[in-house]
Formats: C-alpha cells, structure tokens, sequence
C-alpha cells in the first residue's frame, strides 16, 4: 500500500511539473506576439512633509507593474501634472536640450526679494576688477541683518560676492553697490547709481520683467505702505540664472556651498550658513539663490544635474517661506521621473 501511494505522489509530481513546464512554455512564447511590454513599471513617487517634525522625506510609494499594455498603445506619463506646489509661479528649464518642461504663470510679475542679488553679482562682477578688496561701509552695516561685518574691513571682490550669494548677505550687497556706484558720475546715492546700472543691464540681457530698486530686494518701508524692492517673472529669472551659469560659472557653482569662511585683509574670518535648505530634498544641486521678504513670499532659483551632466534651471516665486523647498523637491522629484520615463521608452506627455 505505501510502495503504491508513493509511486501516486510521483505521478502527480511529474504531471504537475510537465503542465507547469508547458504553460511556461506557452507564456513565453506568446508574450512577443502579444506585444506585453513585460517590467514596465509606472512609478507612483510621491514626497511628504512630516508636519510634526518639520523635515522633508521622500519615498517610493508604490511601482506598480503595467502589464499588459500594448508597445503601441503604451500610456503616456507627465509627472508634472498633478504637481502640487504651493508657488504661484514655476519654471522649469532643460538647459541641456534647451526646451520648457514645466510652467506656471511663469510670465507673472513677482516680488522677487533676495533673489535681486543675482543681478547684484553680475553687476559687480563685471565691474570691479578681479582681486580688488571692497571696503565695508558704515552704510552697508546699517542694512537689515548682522553678518559680523565692521566699517573698514575689506574683502576680496570673489569672496564678498560669494558670501552675498551664499548666506544672503545684505551688508555685502550694500557694500558692493556703494563701492560700484561711488565711481560712476551722477546724482543721487551711491547705491542708487549702482540700481541704474542694474536695470540698464537687465533690458540689455532682454530680462524686459526685471525691475530693480535696491541692490539686495528688501521690502521698502514707507508711510504710504510697503513696496517691493524688485519685481520680475520666474521666466526671466531663469534666465537671469542660466546667464551667470554659463558666464560666471565659477561664481555660481560657489552658491552650491552648504557654508561659507571669508577673510579680510586683516585676516578677520566672516562665517556664513547658506540660506538654501534643499541641498537634503534636491539632488546634485550646482547653483542656488534664495528670497524672502513679507511682500515676495518664499522664492527659490536654482540649478541641479538630472544625470550625466543634464543641468536643470527651477524658478520658485511666491511659495511660502518653508514651502519653497518643499515644491523644489516636488518639481525635482518630477524631472527625474520624466527622464526615467524616457530611457525606459514610455511616452512623456508635457
């Protein structure tokens, strides 16, 4: 009896087996001339605040496998679709294959706070020669904020922008100003002849949006209510970003700096933390500018690499003072996921 209900097991076993090798068989087989795109996966990737702890975090969700659909029929992906940033306005630039991949409202006049200071670079870069040590003026110290600065101390022109940019400094954006704009011919302050040549240098790089009233883009304080201290779109202000990137690059790629050290001519040492808390949600960050003011809101302008020196300009304006980085995770998160979805073959839809 038991010599028999082995060799039953047996038979079962090897029939199991010669059905589960035939329907393999058959699957395999048939799948090319079913036209299954099999391991094609549409990626549910999805960012989230923790509201308690006020971190960012991202994670993979989901990956759902699409089995089933047809090569010709393959289901178009734009993962800026359902983007929702806080920002009422947004561009997105390949710089790489020169072409949009993300808008909103981008030709909308913004305050654009902080970000002013880009121009304030290009400006003083251009005219002050390289190595010259730029004073600090009593006037400059007198600007919101305290970087540690004393009147008299003078940095070298690379390393006062460099601290402009990277800790937002509005005494080094004074001090440049006044220093550019004490050597030009004219009325009015120092500061506010550096202000014309702003101006005049945005309409010359066809930036027509900019518009500048002082040289770090603090809100102005009068009695009749406070106005902005420059406005523009975040189309131009890519653009304002693409300019530098490419023509004072290693300007730029300074600003990609999580802290800043400076020394005077008198070996005093000036620190400074960047005012850019994406480098943790974005990757491979090479260039950043950030904003902030009562009027302007959260702004955010910045450069990263998608991948195999793939540069991608972000304009943030108007978001909220936290929320910036929160939509540059999203919109960052979101350009990886369209170029996955291209080397993987998918349709993009933009």
């Amino acid at each position: 009896m038991e010599r028999k209900t082995m060799d039953e097991k047996l038979q079962k076993i090897i029939v199991l087996g010669i059905f589960f090798l035939f329907s393999f068989f058959v699957f395999r087989t048939s799948v090319p001339e079913l036209g299954i795109v099999t391991g094609a996966r549409a990626v549910d990737y999805k960012i989230f605040k923790d509201q308690e702890a006020g971190a960012f975090s991202s994670i993979n969700l989901s990956v759902p496998r699409s089995e089933g659909a047809k090569r010709e029929n393959t289901e178009s992906v734009d993962p800026f679709k359902n983007l929702d940033i806080e920002a009422k306005s947004a561009y997105v630039f390949d710089l790489k294959e020169n072409k949009v991949l993300f808008e909103k409202d981008s030709d909308v006049l913004r305050p654009l706070a902080s970000i002013t200071k880009l121009m304030t670079a290009l400006v003083s870069e251009e005219r002050i020669p390289a190595g010259f040590y730029v004073p600090i003026s009593i006037e400059a110290i007198r600007e919101e904020g305290d970087d540690g600065f004393r009147a008299g101390d003078k940095f070298k022109k690379e390393d006062l922008l460099n601290y402009m940019l990277v800790s937002s400094s509005n005494d080094a954006a004074y001090a440049l100003a006044g220093f550019v704009g004490s050597s030009l011919d004219g009325n009015g302050s120092t500061p506010a002849r550096f202000v014309m040549l702003m101006n005049q240098r945005a309409r010359e790089l066809d930036f027509l949006s900019l518009s500048f009233s002082n040289p770090n883009g603090l809100d102005i304080k009068d009695g009749g209510g406070d106005a902005d201290g420059a406005e523009g779109s975040a189309k131009d202000v890519a653009g304002l970003m693409e300019y530098l990137f490419q023509n004072h690059n290693s300007m730029m790629l300074a600003t990609g700096a999580e802290s800043i050290k400076i020394v005077s001519d008198k070996n005093r040492v000036i620190s400074g933390v960047s005012t850019n808390k994406s480098f943790s949600l974005v990757p491979r960050i090479l260039a950043s500018k950030t904003g902030y003011t009562d009027l302007a809101g959260g702004n955010l302008v910045f450069i990263f690499d998608a991948g195999f020196e793939h540069p991608i300009v972000v304009s943030i304006l108007g978001s909220s003072e936290e929320g910036r980085f929160f939509d540059a995770a999203q919109i960052a998160n979101a350009v990886l996921i369209y170029f996955a979805s291209e080397k993987n073959g998918s349709n993009v839809g933009l």
